[in-house]
């Protein structure tokens, strides 16, 4: 059946009117239109030629592979970058909410993806992904090297392995072909160890938390008075520092020993296997325990379902960037900012093992 509308032209119904081909008043080719479930404008598509028969043939191959998507529940409209981002975060949302990875997991993916979006740059909303894959992804170390120039190669790896696990999650629900997995350049992998401390750096970090100079900083909320024994409580047990952020007084518990001094009570840790890194629950003894009952003496927030490491107003976890902001004054205060290997709050962790296997425990323990 053959119609004349004012801006279609000589269309023709296909498929019981499924399938339209028609022209426009303004250009001599035919095109082609689908009706899409849910879609008020449904697929539309210029056929490039002028001949009928052709026409014809070109749109019923198109529309039968629409009907193949549409009966196996995939999308028949290209998806567009933003599109790949939300289907892969929703996920790893899935994936939070099941314990499989950590919310803390789950913002480093986000961080990594927005270098992936400043890459690609402000047209990143309208691209399609199909016209970003592949080999368009070469230059993307030379890019953030040139934004930050002291980003290391590990870092580098893991942004491309989230960059390809983007594109793999729509390669595998059919929206992307196999050959649209992005193509980044061979690098090694950082060597950068996390060192552990000496007695004497750990013995100066100690010292200078404790001094009226670092204290008396934003006294009215304690925040150096949290990081101070924060500090020590990390460097007696080994724990992580997510971990220790995450404490609440319901996973501590002070052993006082009647014959020693209160600096070697023993503090008891039950982590839970969503608090970990590994997922796996574990428990920790070691000293530091005296660290735990001082806190008390200066924290609002004491009851079993507080954190231990609050912001003193408002009761939330004490926020990272104090941690940091701390961290880094007491470098360029102490003179440890001049060390020869980075220092940072993860080296008190290798800090704990060496230090208790100098004292004899065994390395497997």
């Amino acid at each position: 059946m053959t119609e004349n509308h004012s801006f279609q032209l000589a269309q023709i119904d296909l498929f019981n009117g499924q399938l339209k081909i028609f022209k426009t008043s303004k250009s001599d080719y035919y095109y082609m239109k689908v009706s899409i479930p849910g879609s008020n404008n449904g697929f539309r598509k210029s056929l490039r030629t002028k001949d009928e028969s052709l026409a014809r043939q070109l749109a019923e191959k198109e529309y039968l592979a629409i009907r193949y998507k549409l009966d196996q529940g995939l999308s028949v409209f290209d998806p567009k970058l933003p599109d790949l981002e939300e289907a892969y975060l929703k996920t790893k949302q899935i994936d939070v909410d099941n314990g499989i990875i950590t919310n803390g997991r789950l913002n480093t993916i986000k961080s990594q993806i927005k270098h992936f979006k400043r890459f690609v740059g402000k047209y990143y909303d309208s691209t399609l992904a199909k016209n970003y894959t592949g080999d368009d992804f070469k230059n993307y170390f030379t890019f953030r090297r040139q934004h930050n120039p002291e980003v290391n190669n590990t870092t580098l790896i893991n942004e491309a392995s989230t960059i390809k696990a983007i594109y793999w999650h729509a390669i595998e629900r059919g929206l992307l072909p196999l050959a649209a997995k992005p193509r980044f350049p061979n690098i090694r992998k950082s060597t950068n160890k996390r060192e552990t401390l000496t007695m004497s750096q750990l013995s100066t970090i100690m010292r200078h938390m404790r001094t009226k100079e670092f204290l008396d900083f934003d006294k009215s909320n304690h925040r150096h008075y949290f990081i101070r024994d924060f500090v020590g409580l990390l460097s007696n047990t080994g724990i992580r520092f997510g971990e220790a952020r995450r404490l609440k007084w319901r996973h501590v518990k002070v052993i006082k020993k009647p014959e020693s001094n209160k600096h070697k009570w023993l503090s008891e840790i039950n982590l839970s296997e969503d608090m970990t890194k590994n997922k796996k629950g574990r428990l920790i003894q070691g000293r530091g325990g005296h660290y735990l009952e001082r806190i008390k003496s200066y924290s609002n927030y004491t009851k079993p379902n507080d954190f231990i490491f609050v912001d003193n107003h408002s009761g939330q976890p004490l926020h990272k960037d104090y941690y940091y902001r701390a961290w880094d004054k007491m470098l360029v205060a102490t003179g440890l900012i001049k060390s020869n290997t980075p220092i940072t709050y993860y080296n008190l962790r290798h800090t704990y093992a060496t230090f208790r296997i100098y004292a004899g425990v065994d390395p497997y323990i």
